[in-house]
């Protein structure tokens, strides 16, 4: 079937290079901070302290709210779903082979 490799379907291989768009790097910028890729957040991005229902005021921010956005440096890829995305972890890429 076409969608486990979509180089078989005529249509589309004259254009598709997947080689290429596993290799791109984003050209704009991303949150440098933890997404949860490989593991639960343990937090909201920025300053977004968890606000329970019974708090009468929104809590402070531990940290700076100001979050860095830099240049990906490096791919996260899972390859049993087909997934390539941008990462900024200053080391190169990271795979996987399963859900993280």
């Amino acid at each position: 079937a076409p969608e486990s490799d979509l180089q078989n379907c005529a249509p589309l291989a004259k254009s598709l290079n997947v080689d290429a768009a596993n290799t791109c790097l984003s050209e704009g910028n991303i949150a440098n901070e933890d997404v949860g890729l490989t593991a639960p957040i343990t937090g909201f991005p920025g300053c977004n302290p968890f606000w329970g229902w019974e708090a009468r005021s929104k809590p402070t921010c531990a940290t700076n709210a100001n979050v860095a956005l830099v240049q990906p440096s490096g791919r996260f890829t899972v390859e049993d779903f087909k997934i390539s995305l941008p990462i900024a972890n200053g080391t190169g890429s990271t795979s996987v082979t399963g859900p993280a």
